[in-house]
């Protein structure tokens, strides 16, 4: 699907109801939509809903998604998030936008195989900026918390983006960091980095330092508004990369508790990114890492996270990790 005008985006995704107590479906945002698109046979495959001026998702997520067992990869509800966020700011409230930070809280795992649902709303807006919060569910337990700033941009914003990625030309390989590879960090099955999972990011890792360097190549598996990568997609980048900063630098095994996201420059359909991420400070249990994406020489996006380390057995972390590069 093609956007051309204002009136063509939004009549695409929603019927105008102002009815505010019935729930009414909606449709993806478009075919190939790594979020909602049913054209995508590895996408997220969220269902997407209204009621009234809240936009609302439903899922039950699959396997290749998963990053701890059983759990959803951290970037997962952040995708979540930024689809039903997203949706009511350009959707229920028709102001074409893009992400400009995202902030996520995660309150406890969000399982995979078991049905899923989110709700956003509208909190203020304040000229060209609008302020949106959200949360992610499992049977009525919020496991994730999120607040996001949208930015509105001309129409013409989005069908440049689509018309430059049409220029690309997708690499047959993954890019390589620099540095000494970094094997399966957190497990072969992960979705960001899982060498036994095709269906994910495919990502790679290596220890430069003092640094992670990963490097994920933006292809139309993980597509966005058309010609771009989903907002979500990044942030599965940037948490597996950070992630595996305490991982290798500080030899503690540590989950994610908070992200926050920056996006500076959109990432066009066929870009090699490179993330470095490092340790900024740790305090007791919990360690602050930051990461920034590159890509043709320019920052894409930045990202501050905060992980808790989980408290293990000198066995249990010999084990862990045997392998990595210290």
């Amino acid at each position: 699907m093609v956007f051309d005008t204002v009136s063509e985006f939004f009549g695409w995704h929603h019927g105008g109801t102002t009815d505010t107590m019935s729930e009414q479906p909606m449709r993806a945002h478009h075919d190939a939509c790594f979020g909602c698109g049913p054209g995508q046979p590895d996408g997220v495959h969220l269902q997407l809903a209204s009621r009234g001026d809240h936009a609302l998702a439903r899922v039950v997520l699959d396997e290749h998604l998963s990053g701890p067992p059983r759990a959803a990869h951290g970037g997962i509800p952040a995708l979540i998030l930024d689809e039903v966020l997203g949706t009511t700011v350009n959707v229920l409230h028709q102001r074409p936008s893009v992400t400009g930070t995202l902030t996520v809280e995660y309150l406890a795992p969000t399982p995979i195989g078991t049905p899923i649902d989110a709700e956003a709303w509208l909190r203020e807006t304040d000229s060209r900026k609008a302020f949106v919060e959200g949360v992610v569910r499992h049977e009525g337990e919020v496991t994730a918390r999120g607040e996001a700033v949208f930015i509105q941009v001309p129409i013409e914003h989005f069908r440049g983006n689509r018309d430059a990625a049409r220029a690309a030309v997708i690499p047959d390989e993954q890019p390589v960091p620099a540095g000494a590879p970094i094997v399966d960090p957190h497990r072969s099955a992960c979705f960001g980095c899982g060498s036994a999972n095709p269906r994910g990011l495919q990502m790679r890792h290596a220890r430069d330092g003092d640094e992670i360097v990963s490097a994920f190549l933006a292809t139309p598996a993980f597509t966005g508004a058309p010609g771009t990568l989903h907002g979500g997609a990044l942030a599965a980048a940037l948490d597996d990369s950070m992630g595996t900063a305490p991982l290798v630098l500080a030899e503690e095994l540590a989950l994610t508790r908070a992200l926050t996201i920056r996006f500076e420059r959109p990432v066009l359909l066929g870009q090699a990114l490179e993330i470095r991420s490092r340790i900024a400070s740790r305090e007791g249990r919990r360690i602050t890492v930051t990461a920034e994406t590159f890509a043709g020489g320019h920052r894409l996006a930045s990202a501050t996270g905060t992980f808790v380390v989980v408290e293990l057995s000198d066995e249990h972390k010999a084990k862990l990790f045997a392998g990595h590069p210290a």
